[in-house]
């Protein structure tokens, strides 16, 4: 046995499994993009993205904010691959790359094409939190079959990192959940703790099997006071009919028979 398989735990169980075939944090390598330097301010900006610009500022801690443009083509490319948990090396005018976060991208609310972003400029050394998106991956049988339905209980996981360390996604494999009511926890994202934190319960599910059809719970219903009382009179009706009577005792008699008796005798 070499020293690799003396590491493996004996899969004897689901969590043995899962524990094994660990959900790890993809990091993605930094990547490029071209600016210019921006003059033009305000509304006069505006005539810049008929040009197939985009509008944008790179914010810098204890610095001044540089506004600048992006080839929106370009752009879009990067963002679609990087997010808003890659770091990006931004290049103004041919200049120094400076490492930067996409923090924000605005759209047009009628057109929705992009019409401004944020940039925010890291230094290597600090540490920062960001959230950083989960994508499922993998094939689960009870969901393929209609038998479970697979709730996304934590979309996003916040962490604390240097930048260099900030994972792009989780990426979380579903194809080994097998029974109703089991999941993945941050526990069991495969994270070197010595480089990321996250400050969240270990026990809290990031993904988890439910039925595929809610179970009906059978609520008995409580009768009004209105009802109850409607039904004590009745019970009280029913039991005085069939009270027959006590031995010994005379069973009245109807007040116009004993009338009738009367004028007979007479």
């Amino acid at each position: 046995m070499n020293e690799r398989e003396k590491g493996k735990p004996s899969i004897t169980n689901l969590n043995d499994w899962l524990t094994f075939r660990p959900h790890y944090p993809i990091i993605t390598p930094i990547m490029q993009l071209n600016a210019e330097k921006r003059t033009l301010l305000g509304k006069r900006a505006n005539k810049l993205r008929k040009n197939g610009k985009i509008l944008a500022v790179v914010f810098e801690k204890g610095e001044e904010s540089t506004p600048i443009t992006l080839d929106e083509k370009e752009f879009k490319k990067v963002f679609k691959e990087a997010g808003e948990s890659t770091l990006i090396d931004v290049s103004v005018d041919g200049g120094k790359p400076v490492k930067v976060l996409i923090s924000e991208v605005q759209h047009d609310p009628v057109f929705s094409n992009i019409i401004h972003v944020n940039l925010h400029a890291v230094k290597l050394t600090d540490k920062i939190t960001a959230a950083i998106p989960v994508e499922i991956i993998g094939e689960n049988e009870l969901v393929k079959n209609g038998k479970a339905l697979l709730l996304t209980l934590l979309p996003e996981i916040e962490v604390e990192c240097l930048p260099t360390d900030l994972p792009a996604k989780f990426e979380i494999d579903i194809s080994g959940l097998v029974e109703i009511d089991q999941g993945i926890k941050i526990s069991d994202l495969a994270i070197d703790k010595s480089k990321i934190s996250i400050d969240q319960d270990e026990n809290a599910f990031i993904v988890r099997l439910d039925y595929a059809e809610m179970k009906e719970e059978v609520v008995e219903e409580e009768a009004t006071p209105a009802e109850a009382k409607v039904i004590g009179e009745e019970e009280v009706a029913e039991g005085e009919e069939g009270v027959a009577p006590a031995e010994g005792e005379a069973t009245k008699e109807p007040a116009g028979e004993k009338k009738e008796e009367k004028k007979k005798e007479k």
